[in-house]
């Protein structure tokens, strides 16, 4: 049941969201992800570092 509600309140705030946040929150996410499963802060930061640049330049641009 909680999981439920905490679901809907985080599409309730998803639907405001201004897609220039995007990039940022996908990279933060990556660097998160790789740093809890990989444990190394260097592959981390380079990881999270490309998707951002990626994103920036290919998604965000147009």
């Amino acid at each position: 049941m909680t999981g439920a509600l905490l679901g809907s309140l985080i599409a309730d705030g998803v639907t405001g969201l201004d897609f220039a946040l995007t990039a940022p929150l996908t990279a933060l996410a990556v660097t998160v992800g790789l740093h809890l499963r990989r444990r190394n802060a260097l592959l981390s930061i380079l990881g999270g570092t490309t998707v951002h640049v990626i994103l920036v330049s290919t998604v965000m641009a147009s």
